[in-house]
């Protein structure tokens, strides 16, 4: 499974960065699939990626609008998977620079992002893996609703980051 990642564009930001640790797929029709179900199939960021002990490959979304990148890619059993889920660094999320002078926020400064509830990403998709080929998987993140910090130096509040799209 050869896993990528798209983005839409987006205006009003220099960078939305997130900080991915892994993707991972289960066959699985039920999108409330438990976290310990022992069928999920995982595609960690590549070894050494990263500065923490836990290899994860921050992407900034904004520098692959329209244009695929590759995340890494994982062997996984062949079969038809139904769910795909991003999974994202919960101690550092990533974090959001809005364009300089693009209104209540501080300027061009680097804000934390927070997500609002899990830092895990999952949607359902239908991902046909084949015995012996490679499959692409294109997952676009949406951004969605980014709010400014309350104060000076605050977090950025991000609306769950949905993932939209599978190719």
């Amino acid at each position: 499974l050869e896993i990528g990642f798209v983005d839409s564009p987006s205006s009003g930001y220099q960078s939305i960065a997130v900080n991915v640790v892994s993707v991972r797929v289960n066959p699985s029709t039920d999108p409330n699939v438990p976290d310990s179900d022992p069928n999920w199939m995982t595609v960690n960021a590549p070894p050494g990626a990263g500065s923490t002990s836990t290899s994860e490959l921050s992407i900034n979304l904004l520098d692959f609008q329209n244009d695929a990148v590759v995340f890494n890619t994982g062997q996984v059993t062949a079969q038809t998977y139904n769910q795909v889920e991003v999974i994202i660094d919960p101690n550092f999320p990533g974090s959001v620079t809005p364009s300089c002078g693009s209104g209540a926020q501080e300027g061009c400064v680097n804000y934390p992002a927070v997500f609002s509830g899990t830092t895990n990403l999952r949607t359902t998709a239908t991902v046909s893996v084949s015995q012996n080929g490679l499959t692409p998987l294109i997952i676009e993140i949406n951004p969605g609703s980014i709010v400014a910090p309350a104060a000076p130096g605050g977090t950025v509040l991000d609306g769950a980051l949905p993932i939209t799209e599978f190719n």
